[in-house]
Formats: structure tokens, sequence, C-alpha cells
């Protein structure tokens, strides 16, 4: 964005140092006015998204937070649930060791069908993959949803849809202010103006991000694709998956060029090769969604975190590191200016440059995840980049960003 962006999702140009706010932004999607330094968070928040004003050091809740998003004050170990969680963002309390869903949920990646505080549906929801008419504490939509963290059905200040969208997920043709799409959008992040039912997807769009053009009424996937969740039996250029998945979830046996695995895939970013039901890890990992006592080169976390999905135990008021975390997903524990937050950091979003094993970038970062070795302010992309997840070399499709993008904030760091 730039300085000056009026409608912008996230910030406004008064905005100092808050990575996901505006100091004076009345509609802010995450925070009001008043935060000091908390990330995701306002300490006199009211309808605060993520959490309660007593939140010390909580990551994504709040002990006494009776409407916290993710969890309830009694979950010890997990990440994303908590067993006895009434109000579970993800998942109710006969789950076993699923990370996204019910036990007796069948065919729902995200939710269950007796699920009362379901975030992202109820029950009687019929082909919505994200609302339901007649959603009680729905956190994504309700029909009629006055406050609506995503939607209105008038939908005026909405963030990413119109009033006129009768089936998309995302957006329909006629936005004016859609932060995710608009009809005649030449450089669309996500989909062309043509789509139908389709969520992620267009059903001519040639470029698509996630998708090709056969998809019926697939979420992110395709119409021939039975139990794959993120891909398409036919997808070529699929951003995801290639053709031959059978059930995995986020991976493919003989993916050529697949961004998240391929069956050999040694320095995968998600899974490992022999992970037969896995989504997220490694065969050996225990009771952990997103990491492994044993990783050796984990995606989000260092092999003696042993409770932590983010952060170490000694981590202070970091979000996404701890100083002394090595091999930390996001950070290095030179990082004076931290991805998004150390205790010295100066308003980088996105990195530091002395970051060696980065994640997310990395100043000589030959097999950066995300971008390629010459990039100069750009967080998502590059100019140059060869083989770059996110964008090509003249990025005129770019996914995120342009080249010649003016909405940059000098040093890297872009708003």
């Amino acid at each position: 964005m730039e300085s000056c962006c009026e409608d912008c999702m996230v910030m406004k140009s008064c905005c100092g140092d808050c990575i996901v706010m505006e100091s004076y932004c009345d509609d802010c999607m995450v925070m009001e006015s008043c935060c000091g330094d908390c990330i995701a968070m306002e300490s006199c928040c009211g309808d605060c998204i993520v959490m309660e004003s007593c939140c010390d050091d909580c990551i994504v809740m709040e002990s006494y937070c009776d409407d916290c998003i993710v969890m309830e004050s009694c979950c010890d170990d997990c990440i994303v649930m908590e067993s006895y969680c009434d109000n579970c963002m993800v998942m109710e309390s006969c789950c076993g060791d699923c990370m996204v869903m019910k036990s007796c949920c069948d065919d729902c990646m995200v939710m269950e069908s007796c699920c009362d505080h379901c975030m992202v549906m109820k029950s009687c929801c019929g082909d919505c993959i994200v609302m339901a008419s007649c959603c009680g504490d729905c956190m994504v939509m309700k029909s009629c949803c006055d406050d609506s963290m995503v939607m209105k059905s008038c939908c005026d200040d909405c963030m990413v849809m119109k009033s006129c969208c009768d089936n998309c997920m995302v957006m329909k043709s006629c936005c004016g202010d859609c932060i995710v799409m608009e009809s005649y959008c030449d450089d669309c992040m996500v989909m062309e103006s043509c789509c139908g039912d389709c969520i992620v997807m267009e059903s001519c769009c040639g470029d698509c991000i996630v998708m090709e053009s056969c998809c019926g009424d697939c979420i992110v996937m395709e119409s021939c694709c039975d139990d794959c969740i993120v891909m398409e039996s036919c997808c070529d250029d699929c951003m995801v998956m290639e053709s031959c998945c059978g059930d995995c979830i986020v991976m493919e046996s003989c993916c050529g060029d697949c961004i998240v695995m391929e069956s050999c895939c040694d320095d995968c970013i998600v899974m490992e090769s022999y992970c037969d039901d896995c989504m997220v890890m490694e065969t050996c990992c225990g009771d952990c969604i997103v990491m492994e006592s044993c990783c050796g080169d984990c995606m989000v976390m260092k092999s003696c975190c042993d409770d932590c999905m983010v952060m170490e135990s000694c981590c202070g008021d970091c979000m996404v590191m701890k100083s002394c975390c090595d091999d930390c997903m996001v950070m290095d524990s030179c990082c004076g200016d931290c991805i998004v937050m150390e205790s010295s950091c100066g308003d980088c979003i996105v990195m530091e440059s002395c970051c060696d094993d980065c994640i997310v970038m990395e100043s000589y970062c030959d097999d950066c995840m995300v971008m390629e070795t010459c990039c100069g302010d750009c967080i998502v992309m590059e100019s140059c980049c060869g083989d770059c997840m996110v964008m090509k070399s003249c990025c005129d499709d770019c996914m995120v960003r342009k080249s010649c993008c003016d909405d940059k904030h000098g040093d890297g760091v872009l708003l």
C-alpha cells in the first residue's frame, strides 16, 4: 500500500510502529487506536478480533478471554484446540488427533455439523464454505451479519466482498473497493472477473494462482478431484500440487514442481516423503501439529521446542520467535529489526539482513521459499527472481506486487 492509502485493509498512513493497525483507524480490521506494543491486540479493545485486554504474554489467546477466537484458558499443550474448549476456533472436544476437524466429521475439512460455535461454519450451511445463513456466532459471516469481520449483506465497509456477491466467498464482479478483487482487475491477486461459483479461481483464468480453468464448484480444486483438498487432477501448473495425488491434503507423491512437496522431498517446506497421513509434519512427530521433537529442518520450529508452536518457553513478548532460537522459522537470534517483532525491533515487518536461516527471506538466500537473492526492497517479490514461488521476473501478473510498485516503505519494509 501506499502511505496515503485511505482504503487500506490493514493500516492507514499515520500508523507508527504498529504492524497490523492504524492509530486512528476507526474501522481497523484487527485493532483499535490505543494499542501499545501488542502485535495483534489492543489493551482497551472492545471488539478485538484476536484478543482481550488482559492478555499479557499470550500469542493468540487470553486465559480469561471468554470469546477467544483460538482457544480457552484451560488448554495446555494444544496448538489449535483444547479438548474442553467450548468455543474452540477449529475443533470440538471429541477430536482425537485431527488437526483441523472433529472425529465425527466425515467430509468436512474445517468443521463439524454439530459444532455450535464453529469459527468457519454451522451445520445448516448448504454449499457455502465460510458461512451459513443461520449461523449464530460465526466469526466469518452471517446472512444479516452487522458486525461481520469479513462481510455484510449490504457490505459498505466490507473487507473482502461486496453486497451483490451471491455465491462467491472472495468476490463478485461488481465490487468497487474490494481488497482481493475487482471485476476488471488486471492485476488481481486471486482471480479474474468471469469467475462463477469458484472461491479461489476463475473459469477462464489463464494465470490463476491456485487452479486451472475446468474447476466447477471446487473450493481450491478441480471438479475431477475426488478426495484431494488442495489440488486438481489435471492441473498442470497447479500452485500446490500435481495430478496423481490420491488422498493427500497438501502433497503429491510424483509432483514435479510442486511448491509444497515432492515424493523425495528432503528439504520440503511442509512435509516429508514418507509421511503417509500427516498434513504438516514428519512421521516421527508425536502430538505436535506443526512441529516435531526431532525435526532438523522443521519449517516452523526448533528441535528443542517441546510444546511451543511458534515460540520458545523463555520468549518474553515476541509473537513469532525467541532471541535464542537459532533455526527459528521466522527469525534469527541476531535480528535487530525482527520480522514480526523482537524486543529491540525497529519497524521491520518481515526481515533482518543478517538472518542466515530465515525461511521467509535471506539476503543471500539461494533456496528461499518466497524470494531470490537479488531482491531489493520487496518482501514477497524479486524483480529478477527465477523460480520464485510467488512471482515472475517481469511481474506483470504478480500475485502480491509489481516490480515498479510505488507502495514501498523504505529499507525493505512494505506496508
